[in-house]
């Protein structure tokens, strides 16, 4: 599944809960209750619901990039980068020259997807977010 598919399903199920909440109390408010009052709140769900899966899943899309092993502690450097976040509980899973960097919660993790890095002796192949495209250019 696609990352924008992913957001999608995520802020479309928050879209989904606000819309139920509103037309709730729009039917409870007699005086409201009307087609116009809800097209503009599912127009209002909308515009919040696609540019917020839009944006996110552009932030969230990965990248590879290339960190040259200039000395020996640029794996170390990657796990603290990658690992030492107090909002980010992620988990490292070491497979053979891969090491894979996915978050303990399943939810988020499936949201957000895996980080690996693969050693090819000289070089690191990252698989990383855009966000940690900065940080890493800055290691090698």
């Amino acid at each position: 599944m696609k990352t924008v598919e992913r957001y999608l399903i995520h802020f479309g199920g928050i879209g989904l809960i606000v819309w139920a909440i509103g037309m709730g109390l729009l039917y409870m408010d007699k005086t409201l209750w009307h087609i116009g009052m809800i097209v503009c709140l599912t127009l209002a769900i909308c515009v919040y619901v696609f540019p917020m899966a839009f944006i996110t899943s552009k932030m969230a899309e990965t990248v590879d990039m290339k960190v040259r092993k200039s000395s020996s502690d640029i794996p170390e450097q990657i796990d603290f980068l990658i690992l030492n976040h107090d909002n980010q509980k992620r988990v490292k899973v070491q497979e053979g020259n891969v090491a894979r960097y996915t978050f303990a919660n399943p939810y988020r993790a499936w949201l957000a997807g895996d980080i690996t890095v693969t050693d090819h002796g000289e070089e690191l192949i990252v698989n990383a977010p855009k966000y940690y495209e900065g940080k890493l250019n800055a290691l090698s």
